[in-house]
């Protein structure tokens, strides 16, 4: 395997992502906070932004098509999903990321992600 193949597996993970509107409100609302709470980071992208579920680089190389078919096995309603507060932790030397944190928004999400950890199980 080369070098990008296992970088790449390494961070694989499950994540929910916004419509393209939803993910530019985020931003500019993050924009917002950025300024008010004289935060020095840059931004991701709006296209970048995601909520992990799970991380899947432990899995063996071969369990990876599993995780795909389990992913789409899970059929859920559309939820919704809102935060109500923000945080910051220290990442990688000089990273400290911006995160949105949420109790009751965050129901619909937590039982999609106990769909899929079921679906994992069975494949």
């Amino acid at each position: 395997m080369d070098d990008f193949a296992s970088r790449s597996s390494a961070n694989l993970f499950l994540a929910a992502v916004p419509d393209a509107g939803t993910a530019e409100r985020i931003h500019q609302l993050a924009s917002a906070l950025k300024r008010a709470h004289r935060f020095e980071g840059r931004l991701i992208a709006p296209e970048r932004l995601h909520i992990s579920l799970f991380a899947l680089g432990g899995l063996p190389e071969g369990q990876h098509c599993s995780a795909w078919e389990a992913a789409m096995e899970v059929r859920t309603a559309p939820f919704q999903v809102w935060f109500d507060r923000t945080a910051s932790f220290r990442g990688r030397p000089g990273n400290h990321p911006f995160v949105l944190i949420g109790e009751q928004g965050l129901c619909g999400l937590q039982s999609f992600r106990q769909m899929f950890c079921a679906a994992l199980t069975r494949t």
